[in-house]
């Protein structure tokens, strides 16, 4: 085909036609020349040259594109308009969307399909058009090289995924010419440099243009690669693709807001006021109301089992696992299960990991963690983990890791940041890292009970080399953008374990605090659980509840609701007080620092080799055995709190291990310990009621076989005010008080189970006047009157016994001591052996502290001991040394003048303690309001408490103002002081 003006014979496209010998093709090239030289010369139009002139001028890029199809041929320009028109509408075409508008044949001839493939090979081949086989498919699509036929954001589009992908992969992290490029991806040049500067405008690639030979750029002079950031990523996928754009759209988004932070303005303080308190609500921790069948809540606490570490004390779990699953715990709180590896920190604690079984390795420690906590599942309805400082350390070195491993990410669209920018901004990476971590990351290990998937065993799974931490990484930023979550990565990634508890679970995972709020029926006590409430190397070591203590005193002072049981994990070193009472709902709150489970006695004696133990002073237990000079004792503590106001305590310890295996052939042995104690009798201070309840429930209710008065149940005559002091009571003479206890508390005897009555003056009983000089108990009169009790009715095999004169066998030299001080001590239960005195040791004012010093001092004689008891102070409190139990018990009398001058409240509560050797130890807590509430069951007490003739005076009444006690008592008063009123 001609256009008239053509010089020599073309085929009907423009090309040139080969003739019989080469004379032809050399006259046509001379020809073409000739035309060229006069076109460049100005002496011919573009439109006047042949087609083959037109084309050589095309690809010297003497002229443009668009100037050559301007000037084509007609037999030319009919086809380029039809392509042109469906580019339009189609954006992309194939040889048969051509093909259809030749022909209205269907099928389409083969003729016709070569005829317009023909065509697009040519406009091809001339650079208007770009062919492309996309993978996958087996024909061919076109684009349109004209110039702003797409834009950047189309074309992105156009582009498929995975032609991006194969585009991206055959890319450099280092610069590469466009031509270089366009060989190695074999993409059309023009074509591709728009597809590239797409991409780049995606932030997807990088581009730099470099004008070293002229002001026109020319294809050497552009350069591409890959940003950094893909080299954290790892696998280039369609969905990392994505996820690399989301980032890079929030890097911007924190540079806009970086840039926008200095423009702030405030309009009013309230409107700072609000901002703030949104902040803060955000971070608080809302209490979750739990729900509880019958009238007992019970709690099981298992803390610092720190898997991996040499010392994790396995064995005691094995041993009492039985015994919990009788127990049935509501909630079994756990935290500090897994050790870590210490990478990057805190290295030197790596001599500390258990090296068989590669527990050393964080991932088979949280198979380890994973594997106890399905076994506690089995024996509790709830199971809950806390993160712990262990849990802290490992998010730590993570976030560290991570903030390298994606510094090429922070920089991506941040190219207007300067380096110093950049690290001024690590402190938010790290933040955000950690946040990440701690609060996604770590509570989903421990949900789905294993360690995350590396890159090689994610691309086992599907195909795709990028470990379970980006995907989580990616995942999160989807979400936070809208983006739907690939399929592909939720067989990685459990989306319900990632955002919260499994529902087909019983295990809760959490990295704070836990407050968890009973029912209304248990008054809406509040549990509170911290991992680390304060810890320090120097002032928590020493005294264990310093910090809790102080604070919560502080809060109640300031008016703020306090809870019930405040319990912390990190010491490893059970102790536990009573802080007074919530000022809105009067309930005590108890503090507790709960028993870890290392046993460390091996480090402590110096049996360890030194390589493994020596001077490790980031490892907690070389500072225990060193600073705090006292080896952890391991247990599981088992708290028992009942709607009626009770609460009962157990700790499983080896000691009490050993007691069970040695009785597991026996019959059970089960011993009910009533101690009675500062009651106080003849001050202004003593509260009758409550004592005679205390009785009845001990004695008749839960049938005590042991009573123990443990001193001042007398308040005697210590002190010159006491006569006037003292007088509203009337019982001002030691005989009057001795008259009402014989009349009140000596009417339960005998009682059903007793066994034993042990009775031992206090303070209050050996300072009164005149006793150190005639050597006199005054609580002699009280023995004489329960021992002709029951020896009347013949009841011989009750042992009462009031101690002053001893002897401890077990004294420092052969034969045993004998000396007069009041001391007991008792083997009951088929092993268990409690010791009790009314005041401890030479301490300084702490009384469990003082008790440990006592048996400190006393280890030769009194290692044997496994519960030790106290009084004289008023006050709560209970520790776990030496798998010793140190009980401080207050007594029944309310605040004295003394303790108001002093500043103290007195913790008034009765105390029953269970020895079993099929059991262990369980002490039970009976506080005021129980008391009150209570009603008699003894033959002596019903029908007087029925009659309502204990009810102390309400507030508001006449008796009440004037401090008058219950009818009854007020009676017996009268009765005791006509009797004895001498003073």
């Amino acid at each position: 085909m001609s256009n008239g003006n053509d010089a020599t014979k073309k085929d009907k496209h423009g090309g040139k036609m080969n003739g019989k010998n080469g004379s032809v093709e050399k006259n046509e090239d001379a020809l073409v020349k000739e035309e060229i030289k006069k076109y460049l010369e100005e002496e011919v139009s573009l439109k006047r040259l042949s087609n083959k002139a037109r084309i050589e001028l095309l690809e010297q890029g003497t002229i443009t594109l668009q100037s050559f199809l301007d000037t084509m041929v007609s037999g030319l320009k009919k086809p380029w308009k039809k392509i042109l028109n469906l580019l339009e509408s189609k954006r992309i075409i194939r040889n048969t969307d051509l093909a259809e508008r030749f022909t209205k044949k269907r099928p389409i001839p083969k003729g016709v399909l070569n005829e317009t493939r023909g065509y697009l090979i040519k406009f091809e081949e001339w650079n208007a058009l770009t062919r492309i086989k996309r993978p996958g498919e087996k024909h061919y699509v076109y684009y349109c090289n004209l110039p702003g036929f797409y834009k950047p954001e189309e074309l992105h589009n156009l582009s498929p995924d995975i032609h991006k992908v194969e585009i991206l992969k055959s890319m450099n992290y280092r610069w590469e010419s466009l031509s270089d490029l366009s060989e190695k991806l074999e993409i059309n040049l023009s074509f591709l440099t728009y597809l590239l500067d797409a991409y780049a405008e995606q932030g997807l690639i990088e581009k730099e243009e470099r004008e070293y030979y002229s002001q026109r750029p020319t294809c050497e002079t552009t350069f591409y690669r890959l940003p950094k950031g893909f080299k954290e990523i790892g696998e280039i996928t369609p969905n990392t693709i994505k996820a690399f754009s989301i980032i890079r759209a929030i890097n911007l988004l924190e540079e806009e807001q970086e840039k926008e932070a200095g423009k702030k303005k405030f309009v009013s303080l309230e409107e700072l006021v609000g901002l703030m308190e949104e902040d803060l609500s955000n971070k608080t921790i809302i209490p979750k109301d739990i729900e509880i069948k019958g009238d007992s809540a019970k709690f099981a606490f298992l803390g610092e089992l720190p898997l991996g570490h040499q010392f994790a004390d396995l064995k005691l779990i094995d041993y009492f696992l039985e015994k919990l699953k009788q127990f049935e715990p509501d909630y079994f709180i756990t935290s500090d299960f897994v050790q870590g590896d210490f990478k990057g920190i805190q290295v030197d604690r790596l001599r500390t990991l258990t090296r068989i079984g590669l527990l050393n390795k964080v991932s088979v420690q949280h198979k380890a963690a994973n594997f106890v906590l399905k076994e506690l599942e089995k024996v509790a309805k709830n199971v809950v983990y806390q993160l712990s400082d262990d849990d802290w350390q490992i998010s730590v070195s993570r976030a560290l890791i991570a903030m390298q491993q994606f510094l090429a990410l922070r920089r991506s669209g941040l190219s207007s940041i300067f380096p110093e920018e950049i690290k001024r901004r690590s402190g938010e990476d790290y933040r955000r890292f950690m946040k990440m971590q701690w609060q996604y990351i770590q509570p989903y290990m421990f949900r789905i009970g294993r360690t995350l998937y590396n890159a090689n065993e994610v691309n086992a799974i599907i195909g795709e080399k990028i470990s379970e931490y980006l995907l989580i990484v990616f995942i999160l930023y989807f979400e936070k953008r809208g983006e739907p979550i690939p399929k592909e990565w939720k067989v990685i990634v459990d989306m319900e374990a990632l955002h919260g508890d499994k529902k087909k679970s019983k295990l809760s995972v959490t990295p704070d605090p836990i407050i968890l709020r009973l029912p209304e029926k248990f008054g809406h006590k509040i549990i509170h659980v911290v991992h680390n409430m304060g810890f320090s190397n120097v002032t928590q070591y020493t005294k264990s509840l310093q910090i809790p203590e102080a604070i919560f005193r502080h809060l109640q002072a300031r008016g703020m609701e306090t809870p019930y049981l405040l319990m912390d994990f990190h010491q490893e070193r059970f102790f536990g007080a009573s802080i007074g009472r919530d000022k809105e709902s009067r309930q005590p709150t108890f503090i507790f620092n709960l028993p870890g489970c290392k046993n460390t006695l091996l480090d402590a004696s110096y049996r360890m080799k030194s390589f493994n133990a020596f001077n490790i002073l980031t490892d907690k237990v070389h500072r225990q055995n060193t600073f705090r000079k006292e080896p952890a004792t391991p247990g599981i503590s088992l708290f028992e709190i009942l709607s009626d106001g009770r609460l009962r305590i157990k700790i499983l310890t080896h000691k009490i291990q050993q007691i069970l295996e040695a009785n597991i052939n026996e019959p059970e042995i089960k011993e009910i310990f009533y101690e009675c104690q500062d009651i106080q009798i003849g001050s202004i201070t003593q509260r009758i009621e409550w004592g005679i309840k205390a009785h009845d429930y001990a004695l008749y209710a839960r049938g005590a076989t042991i009573v123990d008065y443990n001193g001042d149940v007398l308040h005697g005559n210590n002190y010159k005010q006491h006569p006037w002091e003292n007088r509203p009571r009337r019982l001002t003479s030691v005989a009057s008080q001795q008259e009402f206890l014989r009349k009140i508390f000596g009417a339960f005897y005998p009682a059903p189970n007793v066994k034993i009555v042990d009775i031992r003056v206090g303070n209050h009983e050996y300072n009164t006047r005149g006793v150190a000089d005639s050597g006199y108990n005054n609580l002699a009169p009280f023995t004489a009157v329960l021992k002709e009790k029951h020896e009347s009715r013949g009841l011989l095999n009750t042992k009462i016994s009031c101690w002053n004169r001893l002897r401890l066998k077990n004294s420092a030299n052969p034969g045993g001591s004998e000396m007069n001080w009041p001391y007991t001590a008792k083997t009951v239960a088929g092993g268990f052996k409690y010791a009790v005195q009314h005041k401890w040791s030479f301490g300084d004012g702490d009384p469990l502290a003082g008790m440990a010093q006592w048996f400190q001092r006393m280890a030769g004689s009194a290692g044997d001991i496994d519960l030790i008891i106290g009084g004289h102070y008023h006050i709560f409190g209970m520790a776990l040394i030496a798998e010793k139990f140190l009980l401080q018990l207050p007594g029944l009398n309310d605040q004295s003048g003394y303790e108001m001058q002093g500043g103290f409240m007195p913790q008034s509560m009765v105390t029953i303690i269970e020895f079993s050797n099929k059991e262990g130890i369980t002490i039970e807590l009976i506080p005021i309001e129980f008391l009150e509430k209570y009603k008699c069951i003894s033959p002596m007490y019903k029908d007087i408490d029925a009659k309502g003739l204990l009810d102390r005076p309400k507030p508001g009444t006449r008796e009440y103002d004037f401090g008058l006690p219950s009818p009854y008592i007020y009676q017996m008063e009268e009765e005791a002081d006509a009797l004895y009123p001498e003073v």
